[in-house]
């Protein structure tokens, strides 16, 4: 037990279950939402169809251009066609880019946002928002939070592998941070390991057999756990990289957080001690940095960033940027220990290989 904490709780509600997504128009109208913005990602647009047939004359304007990272141009349409149409409430349908949209315009027009979750992001819990012009810049506002969010696992079992399990390590990263971020608790270690225990466990079983419900509901649950958590104490090193890696290359979210998260757990295992106790118990190991590798390669994930179009001549400037905007840590932040470590991340190797340590990486980046 930690000898002493602060604990603030973040509120809302939550409707967890298979065919729970018929619900929508009920819980939208207890929100007092009558001409409502919906927003689609084209990924989920039979889903979006649906939740549009449920919400019936409720829908004012379907909004269907979604792009990850949420640039600040695509905000700003979103935002003036919203005002266009008088919209009073959003429901987004779709991963984190539809709920980060979603977020934007709320930011600006202070509505109410109901959100249905697609993918495992855990955005949708969180009173966090982010948009790029550039560079991802992130903030904290309590309007942008939905409001209500509905969690129903039967939308997400035509998703592909690969989004599945990129999705499943961006809850694990939210997970993993939320144990040595400042503001833990013991309340958060408890949801942090159930949550990094069930996205464990359920992440081969959808790999293996997408169309298993139960699995998809314990990932989702597991994608809850990891959103509570991120909404209570934040996130720091590990998503402080993965924004700058999308800001400033483009890189997708799910995959950077694969490729980077063993690395920075082993960057932090030997300054954290016990506090990392919770995730090597859910994951059932005591190097819990190879297990997070291990995880990512059985799921059929790149494990490198130089797989994902980064070059290795840009590391030098990640870490100086990395270093310069002081993410939350409990290892202090030197340049060269970062660029060594964002090196390792680069190469694809397990971390703290032999290859790894030699400096010598596989081909296929510069």
């Amino acid at each position: 037990m930690r000898a002493r904490f602060v604990h603030e709780s973040v509120g809302g509600r939550v409707v967890f279950g298979a065919g729970t997504l018929p619900e929508v128009r009920g819980e939208a109208v207890a929100l007092g939402m009558g001409r409502i913005l919906l927003i689609t990602s084209a990924s989920s647009a039979t889903t979006g169809d649906e939740a549009e047939s449920h919400l019936g004359d409720l829908t004012t304007l379907r909004w269907r251009e979604v792009v990850e990272h949420v640039p600040v141009a695509l905000a700003e349409r979103a935002r003036a066609a919203a005002g266009e149409v008088g919209a009073d409430g959003i429901v987004s349908v779709g991963g984190g880019s539809a709920t980060g949209l979603a977020k934007a315009v709320a930011l600006d027009l202070k509505i109410p946002v109901l959100a249905v979750p697609t993918t495992y992001s855990g955005s949708e819990m969180t009173q966090i928002w982010g948009m790029t012009d550039g560079e991802k810049v992130t903030g904290r506002d309590p309007c942008v939070k939905p409001s209500t969010v509905i969690y129903d696992p039967e939308v997400t079992v035509d998703l592909a592998p690969a989004v599945t399990a990129q999705s499943a390590f961006n809850a694990l990263a939210h997970c993993v941070e939320a144990l040595y971020a400042k503001a833990s608790n013991p309340l958060t270690d408890l949801v942090c390991e159930g949550g990094i225990r069930a996205l464990s466990r359920a992440l081969p079983d959808c790999i293996g057999h997408p169309r298993d419900i139960e699995a998809r509901a314990n990932l989702m649950f597991g994608a809850w756990m990891a959103g509570l958590a991120m909404a209570e104490v934040g996130m720091g090193l590990h998503h402080r990289i993965c924004h700058i890696l999308g800001g400033r290359f483009a890189v997708r979210h799910g995959a950077a957080n694969a490729a980077l998260l063993p690395h920075v757990v082993a960057f932090n295992t030997d300054v954290c001690g016990a506090v990392l106790d919770p995730l090597r118990r859910a994951l059932g190991s005591a190097d819990p940095a190879l297990a997070l590798w291990d995880l990512a390669r059985d799921a059929g994930l790149e494990p490198g960033l130089a797989s994902l179009g980064v070059q290795r001549r840009d590391l030098e400037a990640v870490a100086r940027q990395v270093v310069e905007s002081s993410p939350d840590n409990p290892r202090a932040l030197v340049h060269d220990e970062v660029l060594a470590m964002l090196d390792e991340a680069w190469s694809g190797c397990a971390p703290g290989s032999p290859v790894a340590r030699r400096g010598t990486f596989p081909e296929g980046g510069s």
